[in-house]
């Protein structure tokens, strides 16, 4: 599967399905298995780190090295405990993984999300930075766009991220007119409406969450 922006969120809510870790990390039986797809551009390794077998590991790694056979790249995640000391082992296991393979490391952080910007990328954003009143919003585009990607999966269909949320877009501006006519800006003020609709794809494209009410004050 390519590694397109779009797919982050499918990868995210796969993730969030799992069940909770209890018990040993055979890690090495992992590696074991990942060993057999070598098609693989790279391996993906979610842990706190605290394999049962890190020592067999870091061999399994190194005597590759040394034999000059392929080593896979390995993406290391950490998943420590609150408030964990820097030099927790379980994040120097994990860094050394990284740095051996030629591969990256970061630290899983529950308060903080990535978001895609157009012509930007993927962007930080911590949820605990948004406004309450841009929430239920907010939740509302992200159900939708989850929705339409599990059916463009289902369905076999592949497209960017920037096309999806315009068809969510494109597909809510009846539902945009109706509201705003309804709060007075029918009739006369075809062209305020017409505005309207411009800044909520301008605000999905860029990320912004507000209120209807809020776009409308903003463009009065």
């Amino acid at each position: 599967m390519p590694t397109e922006p779009e797919l982050l969120m499918d990868a995210q809510n796969w993730v969030a399905k799992w069940p909770e870790a209890v018990g040993h990390t055979a890690m090495l039986s992992a590696f074991s298995m990942a060993d057999n797809y070598w098609n693989a551009d790279c391996w993906y390794l979610m842990s706190d780190g605290l394999a049962d077998d890190p020592s067999q590991c870091l061999e399994f790694i190194q005597s590759r090295i040394r034999n000059n056979e392929r080593v896979p790249v390995i993406h290391a995640v950490g998943f420590f405990p609150h408030n964990v000391n820097d030099n927790f082992e379980g994040r120097r296991y994990l860094k050394e993984l990284a740095a051996l393979t030629g591969g990256s490391f970061q630290e899983y952080d529950k308060h903080l999300q990535r978001i895609y910007q157009e012509g930007v990328g993927f962007v930080n954003l911590d949820p605990r930075t948004v406004h309450p009143a841009d929430v239920p919003e907010r939740e509302w585009v992200e159900a939708q766009l989850k929705a339409e990607r599990k059916r463009n999966l289902r369905l076999g269909i592949f497209e960017r991220l920037e096309v999806t949320m315009t068809r969510i877009q494109v597909g809510d501006d009846d539902v945009y007119m109706r509201e705003a006519e309804g709060m007075g800006w029918g009739g006369g003020r075809e062209g305020g409406v017409a505005q309207l609709k411009a800044e909520r794809k301008k605000n999905l494209r860029l990320g912004i969450f507000e209120h209807l009410e809020v776009t409308m004050t903003r463009i009065q």
